[in-house]
């Protein structure tokens, strides 16, 4: 299931809501690109993010950060936001270390 789901690099800069810039995502290094979406996808069909059951539900994720830590995460991790069939959206951190990653809430 995990395998069908898109994870594509995200083209908006969204804050609350508010779109506050657009991503040059041609600009990132192309073997990075590849390298993050196959890290996200590789969570995704090991059940490191998200249970089956919850990946039933999710139609679209969205890496919206490249690998970086950060004063609330510092761990190595991209960020993406994953889309539901209802609309809704949820952010989460993928670890680069697929050791230390933590399951979707």
């Amino acid at each position: 299931m995990a395998s069908r789901i898109p994870v594509t690099i995200a083209t908006e800069v969204v804050v609350k809501g508010q779109v506050v810039a657009r991503r040059l995502a041609d600009a990132i290094d192309p073997q990075l690109k590849a390298d993050v979406i196959k890290m996200v996808k590789d969570r995704l069909d090991g059940n490191k993010l998200y249970t089956e059951e919850a990946k039933e539900n999710i139609q679209l994720i969205e890496v919206t950060s490249m690998p970086h830590p950060s004063a609330m995460d510092p761990e190595l991790h991209c960020t993406i936001e994953a889309t539901g069939k209802d609309g809704k959206k949820k952010k989460q951190h993928v670890t680069v270390d697929a050791d230390k990653q933590q399951p979707a809430m």
